[in-house]
């Protein structure tokens, strides 16, 4: 199943043990395979390369680029698709509603108010992980 994943919510199920860390084990069974653009795939590389998670980094032995090259491989990538401004207080989340609709996502996983407050763009349910979890559990 195709899944975006905002930025947040993939650094923190990649690096940070929880509740979130299953969603790292559906992306390495192949039970989600997340969509990037190569807008949201450059937010992922900036923020994960960010100082602040150096340590949790070095924890698992990863670095960043490592990190980026695994989660392309178990990734797609599609070309940028142009929409219409949907999220007017913060427009750099729509390049997450462009991908899930240019790769046709089942969902989109984030944690932010502006993208869940929509609910639902061009049929792609928007939800947070614990929504996700509860629709998708094997």
């Amino acid at each position: 199943m195709r899944v975006v994943f905002d930025t947040n919510i993939l650094i923190s199920a990649l690096l940070f043990k929880g509740k979130l860390e299953i969603l790292h084990h559906f992306i390495k069974q192949g039970i989600c395979v997340p969509c990037f653009t190569l807008s949201t795939l450059d937010e992922f590389k900036d923020v994960i390369s960010r100082d602040k998670f150096k340590e949790n980094l070095d924890e698992y032995g990863y670095n960043p680029d490592d990190v980026v090259k695994s989660i392309q491989n178990k990734g797609l990538i599609y070309t940028e698709q142009e929409i219409e401004k949907v999220i007017h207080q913060d427009p750099k989340d729509d390049k997450f509603l462009a991908c899930a609709v240019v790769s046709q996502a089942c969902f989109i996983v984030s944690g932010d108010k502006h993208l869940l407050d929509l609910k639902s763009y061009n049929n792609i349910l928007i939800v947070s992980p614990s929504e996700f979890l509860q629709k998708i559990r094997i």
